[in-house]
């Protein structure tokens, strides 16, 4: 069985190829392009899987010769890298862009899957993907999140492999086709109701309720436009009412110790012109000056 692995560019698909093949993986080029085409063993209990992982791409039409290669491999039958099964990657915290792809593959009417990758990341973004919405959007659709990344989600894709059924014709779009690769106009009008139905649809992502943390909290007295004004002139005040009532106190330690230095000295040198150099030039020029810098 051969699975196409698809998705937009940035999804996270080369690491979910990575987790699906382990080693089992070659590099080579599609025929006839320049492109470089992965592939890669996918082992399970009943049957080994071919995977081929397409170039990344943001919708089926081709713009480019990656977008090319995606087109022909999925839309001719005769293609050697035609897929019985299509993989489609996609990143939970930016589900809306990436549903454009998604839906076009979808209705290709071949068993799909959706792929539900970095949804760490989405979490971390309070938003949580409404799994019950996209599956009655998508009924003929396997839906598993995955974290490839930590390599979260590999049996839940075999699984997702093992349930697929032939598709009885449900599609996105009522009249779902893929247009011609020639028929410009078609594919920017089918791309466009594609747009406008993605956009439309709601309930797609709920997001959690985000906790107001308590700098937040604090934030809104804070900055206020007229109590911020208030309490930041309070703290000034007490700023500077703390630093002279307790300033006092090693100010007066500093000075009983000078004092105390400099009649140690006199006791010790004999009286003359360095005693009083010493005792009352340096000792009090070091305490005069220790006093300024306070």
């Amino acid at each position: 069985m051969k699975i196409a692995l698809l998705g937009n560019p940035n999804t996270g698909k080369s690491s979910v190829f990575n987790m699906l093949t382990g080693l089992r993986q070659n590099v080579g080029n599609f025929p006839g392009v320049t492109v470089d085409k992965k592939t890669g063993k996918l082992p399970s209990k009943t049957e080994n899987y071919d995977i081929i992982d397409f170039p990344g791409t943001y919708s089926i039409y081709p713009r480019s010769k990656d977008e090319q290669v995606v087109y022909k491999g999925l839309i001719d039958p005769e293609n050697p890298n035609y897929p019985d099964v299509n993989i489609v990657v996609v990143d939970a915290a930016n589900l809306e862009r990436n549903l454009l792809l998604f839906t076009q593959i979808y209705d290709l009417q071949r068993p799909t899957i959706m792929v539900l990758n970095m949804v760490d990341l989405a979490k971390r973004r309070n938003k949580n993907v409404n799994i019950g919405v996209l599956q009655e959007l998508f009924p003929e659709a396997e839906i598993v999140e995955t974290n490839a990344r930590v390599r979260l989600g590999k049996q839940r894709i075999l699984d997702a492999i093992t349930r697929l059924k032939k598709r009885s014709g449900h599609s996105f779009l009522l009249d779902g086709k893929v247009a011609d690769i020639q028929d410009v106009a078609t594919q920017e009008e089918e791309t466009e109701a594609r747009f406008k139905k993605i956009a439309s649809l709601t309930d797609l992502e709920t997001e959690k309720k985000q906790l107001v943390s308590r700098s937040k909290k604090l934030d809104k007295i804070l900055v206020h436009p007229f109590f911020g004004y208030l309490i930041f002139a309070a703290i000034l005040i007490v700023i500077f009412q703390f630093i002279y009532a307790f300033a006092a106190l090693p100010m007066d330690m500093i000075d009983t110790g000078f004092a105390s230095i400099a009649a140690w000295l006199r006791e010790v040198m004999p009286m003359g012109i360095l005693s009083d150099l010493v005792t009352q030039g340096v000792v009090c020029g070091l305490r005069r000056r220790q006093t300024a810098a306070e």
